[in-house]
């Protein structure tokens, strides 16, 4: 089976006789014009506002608090129904310590935190934790700063990650994820993203769904070892500025050291 397959190879495997069938969306950005300033982010200029009152801090990380990421990890994984596997990131210490990570803070607290591959010319989401009863607008918050740093930074590309398709129920099959739904790609849209359709191929169609099952089972039932699990794997890491360190406009002072 071939998974999250771009439009082209889809159209290659279907005149090879394969069966193919769009599963979800890949969001992106394009830091060098992104405009908060647009119709089309009026929600998220709200989001922004909302996250501004409550006070919201941004920072990208340079000593990763591996402790207190643990305890947002684990606070997203018991609410929703544990972390997953297969094609989705998962906390641990080595992992995150090789993205680059940003990290939000109410009133001194680390309360959510967004991770991305960050390569010379397209940066990727791939982390998305945040604390129970977490302001609204933090997590928009969290990208909008990395949108931003990546503009800084020169990148051409930052993926926002698959979210599903619009009324779709093979989407949310293949994407099996409980966070996956109309609330994820509502969050996805308010960045007014461009898209890219992504597939799923395999030689015949009972095949594709034998597989995609198979990949449902990996998603969510993952065998992932303890010390990913708890968070205590690896050592600390100090994590390079990417960027320089601006102020986001959301962010009335900056935290104290």
């Amino acid at each position: 089976m071939i998974y999250k397959c771009t439009k082209r190879a889809a159209a290659a495997a279907r005149r090879a006789g394969w069966t193919a069938v769009a599963i979800s969306e890949d969001a992106w950005i394009e830091p060098q014009k992104f405009d908060l300033d647009t119709p089309p982010r009026r929600q998220l200029r709200r989001k922004l506002r909302q996250a501004d009152r409550a006070e919201i801090v941004v920072e990208l990380a340079n000593e990763l608090p591996f402790e207190a990421m643990a305890n947002v990890a684990n606070s997203w994984s018991r609410r929703n129904g544990g972390e997953r596997g297969f094609s989705m990131g998962r906390f641990s210490r080595q992992y995150v310590s090789r993205q680059s990570v940003l990290l939000a803070y109410h009133k001194e607290n680390l309360i959510a935190f967004a991770t991305f591959h960050a390569g010379p010319n397209n940066w990727a989401l791939d982390l998305l934790r945040s604390q129970g009863g977490a302001p609204d607008g933090t997590m928009h918050a969290l990208i909008v700063s990395a949108i931003q740093r990546a503009k800084l930074a020169g990148i051409a590309r930052l993926s926002l990650s698959a979210m599903p398709l619009k009324n779709s129920r093979q989407s949310n099959w293949f994407l099996a994820n409980r966070s996956c739904g109309a609330g994820l790609r509502q969050f996805k849209l308010s960045f007014a993203p461009l898209t890219d359709t992504l597939y799923a191929a395999a030689p015949t169609r009972p095949v594709l769904i034998l597989c995609g099952l198979d990949i449902l089972l990996r998603i969510l039932r993952p065998a992932l070892p303890a010390d990913e699990l708890s968070g205590d794997a690896g050592s600390s890491a100090m994590k390079p500025n990417i960027a320089p360190d601006i102020r986001p406009p959301f962010a009335r002072s900056a935290r104290p050291a």
